[in-house]
């Protein structure tokens, strides 16, 4: 799980990075974040269970029933997150497009 100390490391590598890009008026940041603990059982099992389960078949031995109590206690503590950044530059906006960007 990330920490603040680890947001703020990685705010601050995006702002130097895209710093250059945004010396000149007309461009503009768009930031978007999601998170939803529906999402939390698809994602765990996706990223974690798919591979799990592929390996106990492999090596012949049944984890249906622990894999299954894991997925539950994960997602009961877990949600799906994701953020977003659209970078957009704005001088090939319409007056309107303009103004709304800043």
């Amino acid at each position: 799980m990330s920490t603040r100390a680890d947001i703020e490391r990685i705010a601050t590598a995006m702002r130097i990075d895209i710093a250059g890009a945004l010396e000149k008026r007309g461009h503009a940041i768009v930031g978007w974040y999601a998170s939803d603990p529906d999402l939390a059982v698809r994602e765990i099992e996706r990223i974690n269970m798919d591979s799990c389960r592929q390996v106990a078949r492999e090596m012949g031995i049944d984890l249906t029933n622990i894999l299954d109590e894991r997925l539950r206690l994960w997602s009961s503590v877990m949600r799906w997150e994701a953020g977003y950044y659209i970078f957009v530059d704005t001088t090939g906006c319409a007056d309107e497009g303009r103004a709304q960007a800043g």
